[in-house]
Parts: C-alpha cells; sequence; structure tokens
C-alpha cells in the first residue's frame, strides 16, 4: 500500500472524537458518519490554512475508519485518518507541518460539526451557544 498509494512524506493518525450527546444523531442516521469524516477533512484543511497562511492541500483519507464502536461494545462514533504532516502548495510543493496542534484542530471540527447538525435541523443555535459554553466542549482530537 505505502509505494502505490501514500505520498513519500511524513504521515500521522489522527483520531477525532465526537461529543457523547450528539452521538445518538449518527447512531440512528448513519448518513451522518460520512459528513462528520467531510467535517474531519474540512476542519484539517482549515488548520492548515490557519497555521501557514496559506492554501495546502494535505493528503488525508488514503485511508480513514470509521469505528462506531468503544472498548465497552457501546456506541461510540469516532473517527480514525491517516494524514500527511503538511501539504502542497499550488505550485506542488510539499509543505511540513512538524507539529498538530490538536486543540486548534478540535475547535476547528467543532464548528464544522456544528454547521453540519443546524444544516440538517437536528440542533438549535440556542444549543451550541450552550454546548460552546461548556469548559470541555466534549470534542477530542489525537494525532
Amino acid at each position: 500500500m505505502r509505494e502505490e498509494l501514500l505520498l513519500s512524506v511524513p504521515h500521522r493518525q489522527v483520531v477525532f472524537t465526537i461529543l457523547k450527546v450528539l452521538r445518538i444523531f449518527s447512531k440512528y442516521k448513519r448518513q451522518l458518519l460520512e459528513y462528520h469524516c467531510q467535517a474531519a477533512v474540512q476542519a484539517l484543511f482549515k488548520y492548515f490554512q490557519a497555521t501557514t497562511g496559506t492554501e495546502l492541500h494535505p493528503g488525508v483519507m488514503v485511508v480513514g475508519v470509521i469505528q462506531t464502536s468503544g472498548d465497552r461494545i457501546n456506541f461510540h462514533a469516532h473517527l480514525h485518518l491517516l494524514v500527511t504532516e503538511g501539504g502542497e502548495h499550488q505550485h506542488g510543493i510539499f509543505h511540513h507541518l512538524v507539529e498538530f496542534q490538536n486543540g486548534l484542530i478540535a475547535e476547528f471540527f467543532f464548528h464544522e460539526v456544528f454547521a453540519l447538525l443546524l444544516r440538517q435541523g437536528l440542533i438549535s443555535e440556542a444549543m451550541v451557544e450552550k454546548i460552546a459554553g461548556w469548559r470541555n466542549s466534549g470534542f477530542s482530537l489525537h494525532s
């Protein structure tokens, strides 16, 4: 797989976890899991642009897994993505990001997921504001 699919640049696994009280939506509306993947990719694009000041095109989702169970066989939707550690500029030059700021990526993911849920009519602006005020949003990211 490495020789045929992956760019010859550093990669890392990034795991996106969704707020526990929101998981119920994707338990019964599985299409949302695909949208969560799209939200994760958009969060990475926005993070790359915010940290480099330029539009980079990372290699994302060469390998992506939606996992719906946790250690206790409970419903625990989260995403595992294999991501390049950086991206290409429009001229095809790869820009390596040595460090990923998990908190900032999780914040972008938070906004992308809530935008999705608002578009779907599954959550209200008032609920988004309430959750945004929590000390811990419940969204986490590990890279």
